[in-house]
């Protein structure tokens, strides 16, 4: 089988394109992928048996049509004379285009729905996901990482297969947290919480950090590590000093993919906090399935897309998302040291069957199978 990956994002970079091809490769299918590239990326390499063709695009023009129809050129430059199985394309603007412009390259065109649009305004959320509903109508089958997501991108009456959001359970293994502590500069004698995320306003970062004093002023040990970039990076450094927490917190900006587990592993609490609103109500979060495949207890805002992954009382809890709730919610859960014991000793466990090279198996290529064989999947 050869099958093409379509990413509208750098590679490595977003988890669920990396970690597919990667576990597809190592069972033994051909797979390629044509991802956007920085400047000084090579235009085509081979990155743990995946060719890898990557575009060169200005990070601060990503999302312009300027950038889209370069990315489609290099598309039909790059598979011009070749023929694959599939063309797997993840959702991106202007993607509808590509079985209509280069249908004969694949024998099947699947677009995999990732996430709902994100914006602050709710009717430019709902116009961008009726956009990209209509989009995916020219594709010959589709996959979303969750039920919920598929229903809400492309409708009620629309087939398509679930492959979910996934972690590498091998990755995150236990391991030496003092050794790591040390590596990375993180106290020893402090209950590390950790919060992994995308930082632009519309995740709503300051209630976080204003949920952690709220908790940090009841229990003292409490140390919180913050990792990601985005456009508050500068915000976060600001609120961090107003509200005086530079002392039990570090922030070290944005870390990539390949190494985000470091700081996970070195922690005791996740914090899964997502803002309880439309645009991010059904996503399940990749830093909450992370969280406890590490073994971390965690504090989660009680979106669908947490409840995917946290089992209120039993992994961690479930809560509201204002600062003063998470804030509570956090504090208890330090405070509780045998409830914390025994959400520790099954957080990992509890997520096992989201193991990547297990989604890929049981999941992505049955789904690949029946697309090929013409199988109609029933709504």
């Amino acid at each position: 089988m050869q099958v093409l990956h379509i990413v509208p994002g750098y590679y490595p970079g977003q988890p669920a394109p990396y970690e597919y091809t990667r576990k597809l490769a190592q069972i033994g299918i051909d797979v390629s992928v044509v991802a956007y590239g920085r400047g000084n990326e090579p235009a085509h390499t081979t990155w743990d048996g995946v060719q890898v063709y990557r575009v060169p695009l200005s990070t601060q023009n990503r999302f312009s049509a300027r950038t889209t129809l370069h990315f489609l050129h290099a598309i039909d430059v790059i598979t011009a004379n070749r023929h694959y199985d599939i063309i797997h394309v993840y959702a991106f603007r202007g993607s509808g285009l590509l079985p209509l412009l280069f249908h004969s390259r694949a024998t099947k065109w699947v677009c995999d729905i990732r996430t709902g649009n994100v914006s602050s305004s709710v009717l430019r959320s709902l116009l961008a996901d009726r956009v990209t509903r209509l989009e995916s109508c020219s594709y010959d089958a589709h996959i979303a990482l969750s039920e919920a997501v598929g229903r809400r991108l492309l409708g009620g009456r629309r087939a398509f297969y679930t492959v979910p959001l996934g972690v590498d359970m091998q990755k995150f293994r236990l391991v030496d947290r003092k050794s790591l502590r040390d590596k990375l500069g993180l106290p020893q004698d402090k209950c590390i919480t950790v919060f992994t995320s995308a930082l632009d306003a519309s995740r709503h970062p300051r209630t976080l950090l204003e949920a952690f004093y709220l908790a940090q002023k009841q229990i003292p040990r409490l140390f919180l590590l913050i990792v990601g970039g985005g456009t508050a990076e500068k915000q976060v450094v600001n609120w961090l000093s107003d509200l005086k927490l530079e002392a039990n917190a570090l922030f070290p900006g944005y870390v990539p993919y390949e190494q985000v587990h470091h700081y996970v592993l070195a922690a005791d609490i996740g914090l899964a906090y997502i803002p309880i609103t439309r645009q991010y109500m059904l996503q399940p979060p990749l830093k909450t399935v992370e969280y406890l495949a590490a073994g971390l207890p965690t504090v989660a805002t009680d979106t669908l897309g947490n409840r995917t992954f946290v089992q209120h009382g039993i992994n961690g809890v479930l809560c509201g998302d204002s600062a003063k709730e998470y804030g509570q919610s956090l504090a208890a859960l330090a405070h509780n040291e045998d409830g914390y014991k025994q959400m520790q000793q099954v957080a990992r466990s509890s997520v096992d069957v989201y193991d990547w090279r297990a989604i890929v198996q049981n999941q992505l290529i049955p789904a690949y199978h029946q697309i090929l064989a013409g199988h109609k999947k029933s709504v």
